[in-house]
């Protein structure tokens, strides 16, 4: 109940002016995030096609075999906060795998779902799937992947192709790890395709960059 002592004084109780205290403190800490993050972005869109770093980024997520470079590349490697992004593109068979991850916990079928619902968003591509196809899992790399196979409509060009979106919990490691894959010029997603691209992981590091 709110007391007041004269006609322009009122005081308030303990456990409102904790709440009060609260609210103002997440509102600062929110504020100095997004003044940090609105600060940083434009240097990291700015070099968003400078590879230079592309080696540590993919290092900070697995350890890749030597076959990797025979029909895959690099074309994006992003580093931001605690997310990181690589994409991989092999225009033999006009096949783009993207890579997100980050150290956070999250429920495995939740984030697979939120995933295939936002679809594939990188600043040169963007995609949301229309249709599911499939579901099923894999084995990566000693870690399980649950993925969703459906179809992608290119939100520019409307342009419909298959693809994939997978997502791997690292055992007992605050890793979450989500993978798109499309294939542009095929009917149907070939999964062994895909798979071929997935034996080239050897292992995940665990450690943070």
């Amino acid at each position: 109940m709110l007391t007041t002592t004269n006609q322009n004084t009122v005081n308030l109780p303990l456990w409102s002016k904790l709440v009060i205290g609260f609210v103002l403190a997440c509102t600062v800490t929110l504020s100095t995030l997004m003044i940090f993050w609105m600060a940083k972005a434009p240097k990291e869109i700015k070099n968003i096609k400078d590879l230079s770093n592309a080696p540590a980024i993919a290092n900070s997520l697995a350890q890749f075999n030597d076959t990797l470079s025979s029909g895959y590349k690099i074309d994006l490697a992003i580093s931001f906060g605690p997310y990181n992004v690589l994409e991989f593109i092999n225009d033999k068979l006009s096949e783009k795998i993207v890579i997100f991850w980050s150290d956070l916990k999250v429920d495995l079928q939740n984030k697979l779902q939120s995933s295939y619902n936002i679809g594939l968003s990188t600043p040169a591509y963007q995609a949301k799937f229309i249709k599911k196809l499939s579901e099923g899992s894999l084995n990566v790399a000693n870690e399980k992947m649950f993925y969703i196979i459906g179809t992608l409509e290119d939100i520019n060009s409307r342009k419909q192709y298959p693809g994939l979106v997978g997502c791997i919990n690292l055992t007992n490691k605050n890793r979450i790890i989500t993978l798109y894959a499309c294939q542009d010029h095929n009917q149907t997603f070939d999964l062994e395709s895909f798979q071929q691209f997935l034996k080239c992981i050897v292992k995940f590091n665990y450690n943070k960059k």
